[in-house]
């Protein structure tokens, strides 16, 4: 390397520096402002059970196929380290939300790890980290109660087993590798892309007992998710029938329609502003330099291409937080891409393709955790007013604050039995259905009072109270 190749090659080091420590310093400077999330409430209240219980059981879903008594369909693995957490740091949102910044860390460290054995001259991995975490998803789910952030590590590490057994043909390699995918299916189900992924990819390259042998130790996951915590024939009989009745499951494509849902992928792509950038990069850096990846990184591309499909077939509908599944390989492809256009020269379409995406980005993921309310304090005043023990209906939010002094049902229950044509779409319909559960309050926040179309008047026994907590409510008695 001349003495010019080598300065251009500092400048570009220290500019990828630059721009990874502007978005740590964005994720960072934003976790205070971070509002909670209706996942955090949700799956944060299956741990909750299964830490003060031994079990989990949803009063949020009371109603839906005895959840109220023991709820089976539940992300294994993912609650139970929240059960942990909750055990040594008590119900509270923020140190559940921190589990998913470990796994952050964890998969940034294996993403450069693989970055440097698929690399000739791995010397952009602080661009390769700022690009896996300037995305919107990346950062928002950095610091959310949700597993996709276990996901990607898992499948991160799925892979690196996968080469390894690839370079090496160790027996063990193999088996790493199918313990570990089970290890994401047993934390969510969708961890089966990561099984299916790895078996299809063995199999193009005609490793048909590896294949097998990988996608049968996977499977272990897929028996813990089945099995734990089911103690009777009757007890699995009623996991099939909360399974097959749950909302993602009874709404999903199967069939033809499964087949076919391949061709409506694009739509995740397209979803919004921060989908539509990263479809953008992809573009300007992978279409050009597609022979040159193809030639060169043939598994890395091929399995890509294999875990999208697999994403598109198994997912629930165009949730873009599934595309986090595939991101970190694609932006590993994207720097590779970067890579060979530098070295043919065209820098300004490399760095223009880069710098959009991480621009954009910034000013995205700014603007959006800038500008979202926090109601945390409001819920907190709901929760001192309401007398302790009582059954209440209100938003899922109020659970953090309220479920160790309430009873609580979520409003997301009866939206789902609007949804399945079990409950009319009207005030009418919620307040006498909310009477059936012996519900003494009801919580209406400024969503679910358009939803259900509820006014500023009283509901049949449901009277509307004198005073009010907080004015983002109007909150409803039962007066018999």
């Amino acid at each position: 390397m001349s003495s010019s190749e080598n300065a251009q090659a500092k400048n570009q080091s220290r500019f990828s520096l630059f721009l990874f420590v502007g978005s740590l310093l964005i994720f960072v400077s934003t976790l205070w402002k971070r509002v909670i999330h209706i996942d955090d409430v949700w799956l944060a209240e299956y741990s909750y059970w299964l830490a003060k219980l031994g079990y989990v059981k949803s009063e949020a879903m009371r109603g839906f196929y005895e959840a109220e008594t023991k709820l089976y369909v539940y992300h294994k693995l993912f609650n139970i380290e929240g059960a942990w957490v909750i055990k040594f740091f008590g119900f509270h949102p923020y140190p559940l939300k921190a589990i998913s910044i470990v796994y952050l860390l964890l998969s940034g460290i294996l993403l450069v790890k693989i970055y440097r054995r698929s690399s000739l001259k791995p010397q952009l991995a602080f661009l390769l980290l700022a690009l896996f975490l300037s995305f919107f998803h990346t950062m928002n789910l950095g610091f959310t109660f949700r597993p996709e952030m276990h996901l990607v590590f898992w499948g991160l590490l799925s892979y690196l087993f996968l080469e390894r057994y690839f370079d090496t043909s160790k027996f063990s390699e193999l088996l790493i590798a199918g313990f570990v995918t089970g290890i994401s299916i047993a934390t969510h189900l969708n961890g089966v892309v990561f099984a299916g992924a790895g078996v299809l990819l063995l199999w193009c390259y005609r490793r048909w007992l590896a294949g097998f042998i990988f996608g049968v130790v996977a499977t272990w996951g897929l028996i813990f998710q089945f099995t734990f915590d089911v103690r009777s024939l009757q007890e699995l009989q009623q996991m099939f029938t909360q399974l097959t009745h749950w909302r993602d499951v009874a709404t999903g494509k199967y069939g033809w329609d499964l087949i076919f849902r391949v061709f409506e992928e694009q739509s995740r792509y397209l979803h919004s502003p921060p989908e539509i950038i990263y479809s953008l990069m992809l573009l300007l850096l992978i279409v050009p330099t597609r022979k040159y990846l193809w030639a060169n990184h043939r598994r890395l591309v091929g399995y890509t291409l294999l875990l999208s499909f697999c994403i598109a077939e198994v997912t629930h509908g165009n949730n873009t937080n599934y595309l986090m599944y595939a991101f970190p390989f694609l932006v590993l492809i994207s720097i590779l891409a970067f890579e060979n256009l530098v070295a043919q020269g065209r820098k300004k379409l490399a760095w223009s393709a880069v710098l959009i995406f991480i621009f954009a980005s910034w000013a995205y993921n700014l603007q959006e955790f800038n500008t979202r309310e926090f109601m945390a304090p409001e819920y907190a005043k709901v929760t001192e007013f309401l007398p302790s023990g009582s059954n209440v209906l209100s938003p899922a939010h109020l659970m953090f604050s309220g479920l160790d002094k309430f009873r609580i049902q979520s409003f997301i229950t009866y939206r789902d039995k609007v949804e399945a044509g079990t409950l009319q779409q009207s005030a009418d319909a919620l307040f006498a259905e909310a009477q059936k559960f012996n519900i003494q309050y009801v919580v209406v926040d400024d969503g679910n009072a358009a939803f259900f179309r509820i006014k500023d008047i009283d509901y049949g026994p449901f009277r509307v109270m004198s005073d009010q907590p907080s004015e983002k409510f109007k909150i409803y008695k039962f007066m018999k």
